[in-house]
């Protein structure tokens, strides 16, 4: 064979090649699209979507964004992620997301299970700190139950002198000095504390505080006291001579006599604390004739009531003084014994508060039977 015949040959060769790979490549370009099978899903995923249904069962049923033409999907302008697809994440929901989660799957499916659902949290608290939204919400608390929780907190003694106007006579004479109270108090800090706790406890009564009067060869009445101011005074007041108890106990009972008929008047419980005998020696007459005239002053034995409490239990002419006025005032010329005593023994047991409301309860008992 020539050598043209052998170059013709190679070219048709060539030409043949060329054309058979044209073809084939021309046949793979133009396949036509089957119309049921459905073009992959893209590989990417925005920051805000959610992965697949498919790919992990649905914490919340609902029906498939695929199978389901009505329902948004991922890209749908204003209407969020698909959160039911969330089951493929491990992380755990906050308190907002859960509500967010739950409300979103809800109106997805067409129901919403209120039972699942959290308080959506106020905007308005984000800026706030712990400590002040703690606080808060103890104020809340304390308001919607204040009325529950003042009940429970008012002791049966506070409830029984809440129905009195209570005074307190207390004497300040030198041997209040002396310390054989409990604790190894001295009588007039003993007294000090014991009439604070009786404030105290009055409080949510008297709401003006109580009026307490200080004497020895003068008296001073503090009226309106506060538990803070009852302390300051007994931190103030000075000791001094003499046990002068008629003049302070008639300007107190002259002033129940003056108001005692005035609108919403409770009956007066003066409460007397003294460590002996008034001195001078015409003092305990001058006591006596004192709360004879107040008893024969009055309508109804309930309405005034003086207890007396001795503190320290050595003074024995103290201890007759005291006697002599609780059974033997009627004797001597009073309507109504309106006088009751309490010893040191039971004092020093029970406090100040309660003795006062132990020695109410029996002039009650007495006074109607």
């Amino acid at each position: 064979m020539s050598t043209k015949s052998t170059a013709a040959f190679s070219l048709l060769s060539l030409l043949f090649c060329a054309v058979f790979l044209a073809f084939k490549c021309d046949s793979f370009l133009i396949q036509p699209v089957n119309a049921q099978t459905p073009m992959p899903a893209p590989s990417f995923r925005r920051a805000n979507s959610a992965p697949s249904p498919v790919s992990a069962p649905s914490p919340v049923s609902a029906p498939s964004p695929v199978s389901d033409p009505a329902q948004p999907t991922d890209n749908s302008p204003g209407k969020g992620k698909l959160l039911y697809g969330q089951a493929g994440f491990s992380k755990v929901l906050t308190g907002a997301e859960q509500d967010n989660s739950s409300a979103q799957a809800g109106v997805q499916s067409g129901s919403i299970d209120l039972k699942l659902r959290l308080p959506r949290p106020d905007t308005a608290l984000q800026s706030k700190t712990p400590f002040q939204m703690n606080a808060e919400r103890l104020s809340d608390f304390v308001e919607q139950n204040q009325e529950q929780m003042f009940a429970a907190k008012v002791s049966e003694t506070a409830r029984v002198l809440s129905r009195y106007d209570v005074e307190l006579i207390v004497d300040a004479s030198m041997s209040m000095r002396r310390p054989d109270c409990p604790g190894l108090m001295s009588r007039w800090g003993w007294c000090g504390a014991q009439s604070v706790d009786l404030a105290r406890q009055l409080a949510p009564f008297a709401g003006q505080g109580i009026t307490l009067t200080s004497f020895n060869r003068n008296f001073v009445v503090y009226e309106h006291q506060s538990p803070q101011q009852i302390t300051t005074l007994f931190a103030r007041t000075p000791l001094a001579l003499n046990t002068r108890l008629a003049e302070p106990l008639a300007d107190r009972l002259n002033d129940y006599l003056m108001n005692s008929r005035s609108d919403g008047a409770k009956p007066r419980l003066i409460a007397v604390i003294t460590d002996g005998v008034p001195h001078p020696r015409e003092q305990v007459q001058m006591v006596k004739d004192v709360l004879i005239h107040a008893s024969n002053m009055i309508q109804d034995p309930r309405e005034l009531t003086v207890v007396f409490f001795q503190i320290g239990g050595r003074d024995f002419m103290g201890q007759q003084f005291l006697a002599e006025i609780d059974n033997n005032l009627v004797a001597n010329g009073a309507h109504f014994d309106i006088v009751q005593t309490v010893s040191f023994e039971h004092l020093r047991k029970v406090g100040l508060a309660q003795g006062l409301a132990d020695a109410i309860k029996t002039f009650d008992y007495r006074a109607r039977y």
